[in-house]
């Protein structure tokens, strides 16, 4: 599922199992680490079957040690696993827990027969968990999905004049106009990147930080385009209901900082550079007073029957539907698509000066 860029049912990308997908930890050596994990348990499953319990003579043949060394290898990395799990305080994902429990157990029942042996086994599994923990911290792919050549017309204008952006997706054509949409960077630049995103999400507010710092790299040159996917199936009719647990907010979040845009376009990029400022989601009553600071609030009640908010809204997420859903953030860089959060603004501007061959500014 993670080489397929598909989720685990009942997982989605907020929840601890799309989180711990996304994290440097579930890679080793540039591998789903889930990959060796296999080799592991098919080699326990072979080896239990080839062992003869009532012999007694088990242990000293291949198939009992196999199953030694193997049941050791899967309850050290459980261990270590766990623990990578609860340490992060909000990557627990159910899939994972159960695995690691089952190598943990598996591990029980053969040391039970084993106990003269038990101690034999600390080495090799020692030097495991070293090669598991080397694997994932020196050589780690990175936590979001690339596709080239995913996205048909691309996100560039056709020619200066023109200001709208075409990008087809899912047999349909969406036709942007960059400077009627909320945008970060200057509204007029030749090229864009789209990003779909929620203010309840974690992956997107690291995402919008590495934009920030990706923005100071190109300066006017590339804008950015901020188009929402709410996850909550009541605001959302591309989402099937059951799929995610939406914050109660989280459409209010949304359409506060649109209505600010609405009424005052210069003001959108302020708004939604405090919604995601912190590593906690916003309140709706804090972030209604702070866009009553922007605005005025007679302004932003007014603001929010703008039918434009509705349709911004049904834009972002037919979008994110069209263009095979799979985690948020999504970003559309000229022909590529990137999935899931993107902490790495080097990285990023790689992608774009593969696009659009613009180089960074220099002394930035």
């Amino acid at each position: 599922m993670t080489l397929m860029g598909s989720e685990p049912l009942g997982c989605n990308p907020v929840t601890g199992c799309g989180k711990a997908l996304a994290g440097r930890w579930s890679a080793w050596f540039g591998m789903p680490i889930s990959l060796p994990a296999a080799g592991v348990y098919l080699a326990i499953l072979i080896s239990a079957r080839c062992v003869k319990s009532e012999d007694r003579t088990w242990r000293l043949r291949y198939s009992g040690r196999s199953l030694a060394a193997t049941t050791a290898m899967a309850a050290i990395s459980g261990a270590w696993l766990l623990w990578v799990q609860f340490a992060s305080g909000k990557n627990v994902c159910g899939y994972c827990l159960c695995v690691h429990c089952c190598g943990l157990l598996s591990a029980g029942l053969v040391w039970q027969r084993l106990r003269r042996w038990s101690r034999q086994l600390l080495t090799p599994a020692g030097a495991g968990l070293v090669i598991l923990i080397l694997g994932q911290a020196v050589v780690f792919r990175h936590p979001y999905g690339v596709r080239a050549g995913a996205i048909a017309n691309g996100t560039r204008r056709p020619t200066p004049a023109d200001r709208h952006l075409r990008i087809t997706a899912g047999g349909r054509l969406f036709d942007l106009d960059a400077q009627a949409l909320p945008t970060l960077g200057s509204p007029t630049a030749n090229h864009f990147i789209v990003v779909l995103s929620d203010y309840t999400c974690e992956h997107c507010r690291l995402t919008h930080r590495t934009l920030e710092r990706s923005g100071q790299l190109f300066s006017n040159q590339v804008g950015v385009i901020v188009l929402p996917v709410l996850l909550d199936p009541a605001a959302n009719p591309y989402l099937p209901p059951g799929v995610t647990n939406p914050l109660p907010q989280d459409a209010a979040l949304t359409r506060i900082a649109l209505a600010v845009f609405c009424v005052k376009p210069t003001a959108f990029a302020e708004i939604n550079r405090w919604l995601f400022a912190e590593d906690r989601v916003r309140g709706e009553a804090e972030t209604r007073a702070y866009a009553e600071q922007l605005v005025g609030p007679e302004t932003l009640r007014s603001a929010e029957r703008d039918p434009r908010i509705r349709q911004m809204i049904l834009t972002g997420c037919e979008l994110f539907a069209r263009g095979g859903s799979g985690a948020i953030p999504k970003m559309l860089i000229g022909s590529t698509e990137i999935s899931g959060a993107v902490e790495d603004a080097p990285a990023l501007a790689q992608v774009v000066q593969r696009e659009w061959g613009i180089q960074p500014t220099t002394g930035r």
